[in-house]
């Protein structure tokens, strides 16, 4: 059932922006309550700390803050959930599934570039955020945890805390993908905390063994990050 605005909500007294909250929610959870489970989990995804970020970003070139009217159109549009495509046609770079109008499956599809790109871009900010701060990083750093040929740090941070080294490991997901949606559709949080853990589980014991600090950072194609993205 919606949230009701009723005269207990208003008085008086009543602030401009406490009524406009309760108009949000009423709003919000009109759409929770009509929408299909793919729009339902993007906007459980969307109703996170700081997934709108990116639109008070003042657009600064120098600081890589400025957008294309493409690039800020396209993130318009997956934000409210409006069609980028006209219609539905087959993946160009698959060619086995369709392209849904959202552009859903071009955000997952394991044969084009995006997915690695988003992750390289993001890995890439990092490291660069880190060398500003004289942090001395290092990038995707081989032999870390001996001679197993597993990388559990995109960027590699020494004297982290307690002079102990602290190994970074970005993982990217899509909420309304097929095996977390019904997650998302029960917690925004969830898909992400899921996608820490898993990388906790593969490489926080190597790590330990190895006397790093593991730190995953997860986050989501709709701007939300996890509890250890957060609290680093």
């Amino acid at each position: 059932m919606a949230h009701r605005i009723s005269s207990e909500h208003v008085d008086s007294k009543t602030k401009q922006h406490t009524l406009s909250e309760h108009i949000d929610q009423y709003q919000l959870d009109l759409l929770m309550e009509t929408a299909q489970p793919v729009h339902k989990a993007r906007l459980m995804s969307l109703n996170l700390p700081l997934t709108g970020a990116w639109l008070n970003a003042p657009p600064n070139s120098d600081l890589g803050f400025k957008l294309s009217s493409r690039h800020f159109s396209v993130g318009l549009c997956r934000r409210l959930g409006l069609p980028i495509y006209s219609q539905i046609g087959p993946c160009p770079c698959c060619g086995k599934e369709e392209n849904d109008i959202f552009c859903h499956h071009a955000v997952l599809c394991q044969k084009g570039p995006d997915h690695i790109l988003r992750h390289n871009v993001i890995q890439d900010t990092l490291f660069s955020v880190c060398q500003n701060a004289a942090l001395s990083p290092r990038l995707e750093e081989p032999h870390l945890v001996g001679p197993n040929k597993t990388r559990p740090g995109d960027v590699v941070i020494p004297n982290w805390s307690m002079g102990r080294t602290a190994a970074i490991d970005v993982t990217v997901i899509h909420p309304v993908q097929t095996n977390t949606i019904q997650m998302a559709l029960k917690s925004g949080t969830e898909p992400i905390e899921q996608a820490e853990e898993s990388k906790i589980t593969k490489n926080g014991q190597i790590c330990a063994e190895n006397v790093l600090d593991f730190i995953p950072i997860g986050m989501s194609t709709f701007g939300s990050y996890g509890p250890s993205a957060l609290h680093t």
